[in-house]
């Protein structure tokens, strides 16, 4: 099933991540199957077609790989909410 690309980026919460990240941004091949979601870093503007995302699991727990700083993602790269904010 095809899905509408976001037209605003979204707010706080947990959001799959659609067609996977850089493979720079994770420590070994197993980080990019136990972090596959992204989690807003802080407001960003809804017109941004950029924003930092922390790169999380299910639970919240942020990615080893880039766990000092969150990471440029695409609004498109977003997918649905699974989960509120942590």
């Amino acid at each position: 099933m095809k899905t509408k690309p976001r037209a605003r980026f979204p707010g706080f919460g947990l959001y799959r991540v659609i067609g996977g990240l850089a493979s720079t941004h994770y420590l070994c091949e197993a980080d990019r199957r136990r972090f596959p979601y992204a989690a807003p870093a802080r407001l960003n503007p809804p017109t941004a077609y950029v924003g930092d995302c922390w790169i999380v699991n299910r639970h919240g727990q942020i990615n080893p790989g880039t766990a000092a700083s969150p990471v440029p993602v695409r609004r498109e790269a977003l997918g649905r909410r699974v989960a509120p904010a942590f």
